[in-house]
């Protein structure tokens, strides 16, 4: 892979902040003489302070460029994509920013950020990087099988031949399509003059229709409304939700059928009962719905699974993330993780990190982290680590001192991370922490245990940086007079998602499912069900880097 190796000779300039120009100058040589002989962990160490905003001078560019190929050296690409980013905003004029394009296109596209990878490496002007970024793309995207993915490339680079060519094999080779996607590759596949599978074509041509189909996808909610004295302001916690789920799944309806995606959400009051389900069984066009989402309780669940499994439903639970609701069908959804999955998820990352392959895990003794905590335990052993310690903690007197632990795993409520880091601290225990995002209070976190190795595993974050996160709650808080919540976003992120996965039909549903595509219009991580899964294997895990927290392992 090409990067370029660029030097900034003495120069004049004026620096802001604690190093004097020489210390600058010095330090970024020794940093570039670093990252030359190998030793990217030292290059880091060396260029963090120089890419703090208090320089703004010629060899700040080249430090934020060396730290972000030093950070790609650590398997660190996201922390490679935000100081890009901050390069981008800061140095747009800087001679050799095509370099810095390139490098960025790459960071994306070994995270699988297709779309912003390669807008990036169409604004390369230099005629020298041609050859680099032919031989990137196509390192990368010929082994691409996402079809929908696929397609929203070509939407956004029609020009891209290699795209083209990646997508009409891939549709060449399903055995389902819908005409639409047939009629695509016919089409691409004349504009390029690529080379086909006449007898795959034909074989696989043939129109799906669903049941009871009226092109619309009948959605139906399933939720203890009892909304009747309902009043936004002065909504208690146990409604607003209820409420906050509608709303944004609401907006998302009106948005789909916008885009021509015909969907209509319905909302049926369903409490603790099973008689309160039952009810509406009786009405022949109940079963007319093609998703059910809940019920939260397990009497009127019961019910429902019956009903969904014969009169084939798909059936979603937007909020447990219990795999045993998934039990003996293919046909139920989980909107969230299971612990499961969310361990396997913090491994995978910790893997990446190259720690050791130890682990100490503390638990604050509550029913649901403590479930978590052994359920990490667990997956760990399986996967070859060394569980050092693993219970709830009572005292820092109990916390073994273990030389060169891999990484920490806390599980808890609000709070008790704020207790485990001081507590590890008293320890001297200054590993990587991995924590569940609700085990702190973030908005009154500390700076100092922010700026420590810690790693938050937070399947509700919602970037608050993102435009799109922006005009949602702008458009929202215009409407409902309230401030959207996780629900609000989870409601809507779900009828887009679940709206575009069934417009072509229960029969291509399960393959759009497989191929998972990331959606850019959706407002928290998105959703993962590839490789025939049922639950969300979504599992975002966020760092706090300079003001913000970001998504390091997506």
């Amino acid at each position: 892979m090409r990067f370029t190796y660029v030097l900034a000779f003495l120069v004049s300039f004026s620096a802001i902040g604690q190093l004097t120009e020489e210390d600058y100058l010095l330090r970024y040589k020794e940093g570039v003489q670093a990252y030359a002989s190998g030793n990217s962990d030292k290059a880091i160490d060396l260029f963090t302070p120089l890419t703090s905003r208090t320089y703004n001078n010629a060899v700040s560019p080249y430090a934020l460029y060396y730290f972000a190929l030093a950070s790609i050296d650590q398997n660190k690409s996201y922390q490679a994509r935000a100081t890009l980013r901050d390069l981008f905003a800061r140095f747009e004029t800087w001679e050799k920013i095509d370099d810095a394009y390139y490098l960025y296109g790459y960071a994306n596209f070994v995270d699988n950020y297709f779309g912003e990878g390669l807008s990036y490496l169409e604004r390369i002007t230099s005629s020298g990087l041609s050859e680099d970024v032919q031989k990137l793309k196509q390192k990368y995207i010929p082994g691409m099988e996402n079809v929908t993915l696929l397609k929203e490339l070509n939407e956004q680079f029609p020009a891209d031949r290699l795209i083209a060519e990646t997508l009409v094999k891939n549709i060449q080779k399903r055995s389902y399509n819908t005409r639409s996607d047939l009629e695509l590759s016919d089409l691409l596949t004349n504009r390029f003059n690529l080379k086909t599978d006449e007898k795959k074509n034909a074989a696989v041509e043939k129109d799906f229709v669903r049941a009871y189909d009226d092109e619309v996808t009948d959605i139906g909610l399933l939720l203890p409304f009892d909304l009747n004295d309902f009043k936004v302001s002065e909504a208690a916690s146990t409604k607003r939700y209820v409420f906050d789920l509608y709303s944004g799944m609401k907006m998302a309806e009106k948005e789909l059928n916008d885009e021509n995606i015909r969907v209509r959400v319905s909302g049926f009051d369903v409490d603790r009962t099973a008689e309160s389900a039952e009810n509406y069984l009786k009405d022949p066009d109940f079963k007319k719905l093609d998703i059910l989402v809940g019920p939260l309780y397990g009497r009127p669940n019961r019910v429902i699974e019956s009903f969904a499994e014969k009169n084939k439903i798909y059936q979603v639970h937007p909020i447990s993330n219990n795999s045993a609701l998934l039990a003996d069908s293919d046909a139920r959804f989980l909107l969230q993780p299971s612990n499961k999955t969310i361990a396997e998820a913090s491994l995978d990352f910790v893997e990446s990190l190259e720690r050791p392959k130890t682990v100490s895990i503390f638990h604050d003794g509550s029913r649901n982290d403590s479930l978590m905590a052994s359920v990490y335990e667990a997956t760990a052993k399986a996967r070859g680590f060394t569980v050092e310690q693993s219970g709830r903690f009572t005292d820092v007197e109990n916390i073994k001192e273990i030389e060169d632990l891999g990484h920490v795993f806390i599980a808890g409520n609000s709070g008790f991370g704020t207790t485990m880091m001081r507590a590890l601290a008293q320890k001297n225990i200054n590993n990587v922490i991995l924590s569940t995002a609700s085990s702190f209070n973030l908005e009154t976190i500390s700076r100092s245990n922010l700026r420590r190795e810690l790693y938050l595993v937070y399947p509700e974050f919602a970037d608050p940086q993102s435009p799109n996160l922006k005009e949602f709650k702008k458009a929202y808080i215009a409407k409902m007079k309230a401030l959207p919540s996780y629900y609000t976003y989870l409601g809507y992120d779900f009828v887009k998602f679940y709206g575009r996965m069934m417009k072509d039909g229960k029969e291509i549903f399960r393959l759009n499912m497989d191929e998972s595509p990331r959606m850019d219009d959706l407002l928290l991580s998105g959703f993962d069900y590839s490789n025939k899964s049922s639950e969300n294997k979504s599992v975002p895990i966020v760092k706090y880097n300079h003001g913000l927290f970001e998504i390091v392992n997506q």
